[in-house]
């Protein structure tokens, strides 16, 4: 009879002891001129406030309306998203994605952070990353897990990559990565724009990260003297520093009155002392860095403060602008996340649906006013057309029919009928 096996005890030698909650231990102090690492971005995003909130409005402003196919199932979705953000934060970001198996799998894996996380082990002559190793240490007492995996498969590509002394050319054997092969598995790599020549990317908003810990650093420092910043502290000078003199002070200042100024002779003072008095002030410093922050990110003066007013000002110019702007980074997403997306079954024509979706009654609001500038120009079966293709590109998969013009005639009549007799009604 085989031995039952031990069951391991919380606190003991080789059991599994996890040292904090993820995330939970305290952020590295650096200086504004100190190398940044991933290490440092991660602690700015999962501590510092501000940061998180910039990076998840970006990927929301790409990601609004998701999808115009329902191919891809929305919690493989929503992990691609999450990836975009650590793509954004940190410059690039693997996907491995499992088209074996129904519905494919995706799995996202971030640069390595605190020993945890994936790095490039080859290229293709083309600097295109052709194998990751990854890297995981689950709990302090675990060995760290290691293993390889190779590029998703595409259909490949010869190509001249350059030529040797004598003129020979150098040919390659590169990954059309929009062609990606169906049923297989492998990873595929996201980069943020930017960043030198390779496979990695820039991170997005790395001039705003000392920026926004400096802005902490200041809130911290401050926080010491806001806590009395309305409950100064008396200050006494006796000529007599005496005890009998020392118990009368204090018996005057513990009595309900003590807000007033004490004097007790010419040669004696007492003065109010606050936590403000010949401090400097924080409020100018920490408005500029907003500025900075709202220049890089569009995010305005009313999302710094928390107010719930959306993302744009009330300008006509900056709402135009926004969405402009939000398309541009959309093509490139979609540029990035096609292998993807075809890989988990979305067809060619797969791309983000509009970020500036209108509300439904704006949308009617819309397809009155086109009906009233082209009835009797052009044919009801075209207005229809047009609606219908209005209607789904913002989402709404019912097509509407056109009345014949017998039925839109007795409708008429029917109406007027209608308002006569109510007119009728009235002057009876």
């Amino acid at each position: 009879m085989a031995a039952k096996p031990k069951t391991p005890t919380i606190g003991r030698e080789g059991a599994v002891i996890i040292g904090d909650i993820e995330g939970g231990s305290a952020p590295a102090r650096i200086d504004m001129d100190d190398n940044l690492t991933a290490d440092h971005l991660y602690d700015t995003y999962r501590r510092y406030p501000t940061y998180k909130s910039i990076i998840k409005l970006d990927v929301e402003a790409v990601w609004s309306n998701y999808l115009n196919e329902d191919a891809i199932q929305t919690d493989r979705l929503i992990e691609l998203k999450d990836g975009m953000e650590d793509c954004i934060n940190y410059g690039w970001e693997a996907y491995i994605i499992d088209a074996t198996t129904k519905p494919p799998r995706v799995e996202r894996w971030h640069i390595k952070i605190d020993g945890t996380g994936f790095e490039v082990t080859k290229t293709s002559q083309m600097g295109m990353p052709l194998q990751i190793q990854i890297q995981a240490r689950f709990n302090e007492a675990s060995t760290p897990i290691n293993y390889r995996v190779e590029h998703y498969p595409c259909e490949v590509q010869e190509i001249v990559v350059g030529e040797l002394e004598d003129g020979t050319p150098i040919l390659s054997n590169e990954y059309i990565r929009e062609r990606p092969i169906p049923g297989q598995r492998g990873f595929f790599l996201i980069r943020n724009r930017g960043g030198k020549k390779g496979v990695r990317g820039l991170p997005k908003y790395l001039d705003l990260i000392m920026l926004i810990r400096k802005a902490y650093d200041i809130v911290e420092t401050y926080a010491v003297y806001a806590e009395n910043q309305a409950l100064a502290t008396m200050f006494v000078g006796m000529k007599h520093n005496t005890k009998p003199n020392r118990d009368s002070i204090k018996e005057q200042i513990e009595l309900p009155t003590h807000r007033k100024l004490i004097m007790m002779g010419n040669e004696d003072w007492a003065n109010w002392e606050s936590g403000l008095n010949s401090s400097w002030d924080p409020w100018g410093m920490l408005e500029y860095i907003d500025k900075l922050v709202a220049r890089d990110t569009q995010l305005n003066k009313l999302m710094l403060e928390g107010d719930p007013a959306g993302y744009l000002s009330a300008s006509e110019t900056a709402i135009n602008n926004w969405e402009t702007k939000v398309k541009e980074r959309q093509a490139y997403w979609l540029g990035q996340f096609l292998p993807i997306f075809l890989a988990l079954g979305a067809t060619k024509e797969v791309a983000f649906k509009d970020p500036s979706k209108p509300a439904f009654i704006s949308l009617m609001t819309g397809l009155q006013a086109c009906r009233e500038a082209m009835i009797d120009i052009v044919t009801n079966e075209d207005i229809v057309k047009l609606f219908n293709e209005y209607l789904n590109k913002h989402g709404f998969n019912e097509e509407l029919t056109a009345i014949s013009n017998e039925e839109m005639d007795q409708n008429n009549m029917n109406e007027e009928r209608d308002n006569d007799s109510d007119n009728q009604s009235s002057e009876d």
